[in-house]
């Protein structure tokens, strides 16, 4: 498994969204963009990269930049799909590769350019970063259950803990939605970034990410006001409806 996930991870949490059977429309979506109390409110879609290619499954891969698999191609080109019909101030990217394929797809459907920003890469794993899982239980046994024990807290050697980057990751959307004002926006990420966005849209510890489900190239949204995530608006979004 990837650093999208975690070994051993509890059950799914349940996630309470509006009914996409019914309202299935991106415009339905915009329209939880209004703003209220007087503060602006930014309408944040996030996406989550498609899958990797198969040579880093069973790996910890985090920052590192590696490849999409040609289903992973495929995910993020259905993913960018479903918001053909939503109107976008700007999209934002981490600079990995994975994320950045997505970050074109959305940006030149409407003529704009992807901004990138280094706030917005995976979790840092550190030392772990290329290890397959069982090699890292042959170097440190245990440490890894450790850390989905208390990933809000505990770092791998020179990684971060998942609080760590909230913060880097609430600094770098608050930069980017800042600077222009910007009003509806789609980010281009990463399976523990996008957790950490939910969390605090949800009111969560981070002890629950891994808890989150995060299908590869999945959909989310987030109102954001004040510098952080206030609303859960929806979560996998693109999902397909059988």
């Amino acid at each position: 498994m990837g650093p999208g996930g975690a070994d051993n991870a509890p059950s799914p949490l349940p996630v309470c969204v509006w009914d996409f059977a019914a309202e299935r429309s991106s415009e339905a979506v915009q329209r939880r963009s209004a703003p209220y109390h007087g503060a602006m409110e930014t309408l944040v879609y996030v996406a989550r990269h498609g899958e990797v290619d198969s040579r880093w499954r069973d790996r910890v891969y985090g920052c590192l930049d590696v490849e999409l698999s040609r289903a992973g191609e495929d995910e993020a080109r259905a993913c960018a799909a479903f918001l053909d019909g939503a109107e976008l101030d700007a999209v934002f990217t981490s600079p990995l590769a994975r994320a950045r394929f997505s970050a074109e797809l959305l940006a030149e459907r409407r003529g704009l350019v992807p901004r990138a920003h280094a706030g917005l890469v995976e979790l840092d794993r550190g030392d772990w970063a290329g290890l397959t899982f069982g090699e890292l239980e042959a170097r440190d046994p245990g440490a890894l259950a450790a850390w989905n024990r208390a990933p809000d807290v505990l770092r791998p050697p020179r990684g971060e803990s998942l609080t760590d980057l909230a913060q880097r990751v609430n600094a770098a959307l608050a930069e980017c939605i800042e600077s222009g004002r910007h009003r509806t926006v789609a980010v281009a990420a990463h399976g523990w970034v996008a957790r950490v966005v939910l969390c605090q849209a949800l009111g969560l510890d981070f002890t629950s990410a891994a808890r989150l489900r995060m299908r590869t190239a999945c959909l989310s949204a987030v109102l954001w006001r004040a510098g952080r995530p206030v609303e859960l608006l929806g979560v996998d979004l693109d999902a397909p409806i059988h």
